[in-house]
């Protein structure tokens, strides 16, 4: 399961530009806007996670990406 702490302070958003079937922009964070389907959204994820500056992004099983 993805989701986005509250260390998100929706300002850069560049993880809603990696990720755009996942995560969208909230009022006060980026917020999980669904689960990732497939690998390819997976990977997407992945690096997001993998960019954001405040270490944000977390999934409750390692990113095993292809």
């Amino acid at each position: 399961m993805i989701s986005v702490d509250s260390k998100c302070l929706n300002l850069c958003q560049v993880c809603v530009k990696l990720a755009p079937a996942n995560l969208q922009k909230g009022t006060t964070s980026v917020e999980v806007k669904k689960q990732p389907e497939s690998p390819e959204e997976l990977q997407a994820l992945a690096k997001a996670a993998q960019v954001c500056p405040v270490e944000a992004i977390h999934s409750t099983e390692p990113f095993h990406t292809p």
